[in-house]
């Protein structure tokens, strides 16, 4: 079940800030407002998971003093 499920760890995020921006626009502005900042956040942790599985992105143990 975990190994079928995996990928929507990567497009989980995109799927339900496309979710949230679609809904944004039958809501209140105040709703709609939470909404779209939801989605851009969603969208920007997908995106850094995505850049994640591609390879190291460099880090602590790559750059040492």
């Amino acid at each position: 079940m975990r190994a079928k499920l995996h990928w929507l760890r990567y497009y989980g995020g995109f799927i339900v800030a496309a979710i949230c921006l679609v809904l944004a626009y039958s809501v209140p502005p105040v709703v709609a407002y939470v909404l779209t900042i939801t989605a851009f956040v969603l969208a920007a942790e997908s995106g850094l998971a995505l850049f994640e599985k591609a390879g190291r992105a460099g880090g602590m143990k790559d750059f040492h003093q």
